[in-house]
């Protein structure tokens, strides 16, 4: 109809729907509990999870716009934000005491770093440890944090 709004999966651009295309190839028969998984393999391809994205996605799998987005938006690891490099320290006991407040320290005073605290990453035999953009590093130091941060892993 004249004069409305575009859907968000006609925002999707090329690259956007053949991301998404290439995972849900990749999936067996798409079921919603497959739906976070599938997000997390887009954002992986993607590096974020735009509306346009989003939209496609659902039109694909044939889910409503706004169950897609609701669990994009509810999880903290997935992002519509184009994003640096993202540091999550695990503040779980053994790593505090292997040495995470150093590592955080060194964050604070790097401009743009972009950390925040995260829950335990199950990595207490290596700690301290981290997600880097959602992969995780080993016994860091706070030197080995900012080569980790600024090379992208």
């Amino acid at each position: 109809m004249v004069g409305e709004a575009p859907t968000p999966a006609q925002s999707a651009s090329a690259e956007d729907r053949l991301a998404v295309d290439a995972v849900l190839q990749d999936l067996p028969t798409f079921t919603r509990t497959l739906l976070l998984p599938t997000l997390q393999a887009v954002q992986a391809r993607r590096g974020r999870l735009t509306q346009g994205v989003l939209g496609y996605l659902g039109e694909r799998v044939h889910l409503p716009f706004s169950e897609v987005y609701g669990v994009a938006s509810f999880y903290a690891l997935l992002s519509s934000e184009v994003r640096s490099v993202d540091v999550r320290l695990c503040n779980g006991v053994p790593c505090v005491l292997a040495g995470a407040e150093q590592l955080a320290e060194a964050l604070r005073q790097t401009s743009g770093a972009t950390w925040s605290w995260f829950p335990c990453i199950g990595q207490c035999d290596r700690a301290p440890a981290a997600l880097v953009d959602g992969e995780p590093a080993y016994g860091l130091t706070p030197l080995s944090v900012l080569v980790v941060r600024d090379a992208g892993h």
